[in-house]
C-alpha cells in the first residue's frame, strides 16, 4: 500500500485544521443548521491565521540561520 499526499493547500499537513464536522450538520431542518456558513467562515478565518503565523515563524528561522 502506497501513501499518497491529499494536502494541496499547505506544505506542512500540520498546519490545516479544515473545521470541526457535527452530527446536527447532516440534519437539514435541525434549528442549529443556520449557524454553517458563519463555522466555515470562522475555520477558514483560523486556517488562515495558522497559514500566516507559520510563515513568520520560517521567516524568524531563515533570519537566525
Amino acid at each position: 500500500m502506497t501513501n499518497k499526499n491529499t494536502n494541496y493547500f499547505y506544505d506542512n499537513p500540520n498546519s490545516h485544521f479544515g473545521g470541526i464536522i457535527r452530527l446536527s450538520d447532516f440534519c437539514t431542518n435541525h434549528p442549529c443548521n443556520r449557524d454553517i456558513a458563519r463555522r466555515i467562515a470562522s475555520d477558514h478565518n483560523f486556517d488562515e491565521q495558522c497559514r500566516r503565523n507559520e510563515e513568520a515563524r520560517d521567516r524568524r528561522r531563515k533570519e537566525r540561520d
